[in-house]
């Protein structure tokens, strides 16, 4: 025969059990480009940026930030290499 509980379990220790099951509320960053909130390690929904580069795909403010960098080169689509560390190390050097 199965172990069976003893008591009945109130309705209150059901309640303070379940207090602890609530959802939270979702973790959001800024866009570094567009400055929108989304979920971290996510593409940004509006103008397509992922840890500094523009995913290919058809965004709705990619366009807008598709102007000629610093140094004269157009934004490539994800390209160029380097990323972040490269354009700082250039705008320190330069």
């Amino acid at each position: 025969m199965p172990p069976l509980p003893k008591k009945k379990h109130t309705r209150a220790r059901k309640g303070n059990r379940a207090a602890h099951h609530a959802i939270g509320l979702p973790t959001l960053v800024h866009c570094s480009r567009c400055n929108t909130r989304i979920p971290p390690h996510r593409v940004c929904p509006e103008c397509g940026n992922y840890k500094g580069r523009t995913v290919k795909g058809n965004w709705p403010l990619a366009d807008a930030y598709a102007v000629e960098e610093e140094n004269g080169s157009p934004v490539l689509w994800g390209g160029g290499g380097g990323g972040a560390r490269a354009r700082a190390a250039g705008a320190s050097a330069g």
